[in-house]
């Protein structure tokens, strides 16, 4: 058995030793909102980035829906160089892969369609 003595300084320690470890489990709380924060700007900027980038492509149209990103031009006129400047806009957004790319009178758009959607890593 353990005298009172001992019994309080095993309580003691538990007690700094639990102080401790919720301490930290707070700090990776904190540090992991943080980064979370900052990936959130880093991919709302990248978002913004790409959408000035078709944009600046000639697109009349760029609309970003979550993990899909569809962007539009109006007429087919040049021919492959719409075809170009559809793979210049997948380019410019790293992040994204192409997912489907419409040109002419039967697209839903009389036009150019291209669709991208997030690329995911796998491990």
């Amino acid at each position: 058995m353990l005298d009172p003595v001992q019994r309080r300084r095993y309580g003691v320690t538990a007690l700094a030793l639990s102080a401790v470890f919720i301490g930290l489990s707070v700090a990776g709380g904190a540090a992991t909102a943080m980064r979370r924060d900052a990936v959130v700007e880093e991919i709302s900027a990248s978002e913004a980035k790409c959408q000035q980038s078709i944009t600046a492509l000639g697109a009349s149209s760029v609309q970003i829906n979550g993990d899909s990103l569809t962007a539009e031009w109006v007429g087919v006129d040049g021919g492959y160089s719409a075809m170009g400047t559809a793979s210049a806009a997948a380019m410019s957004c790293p992040g994204w892969k192409m997912k489907a790319f419409c040109m002419g009178q039967e697209c839903t758009n009389a036009g150019v369609t291209l669709q991208m959607s997030r690329a995911i890593e796998e491990d």
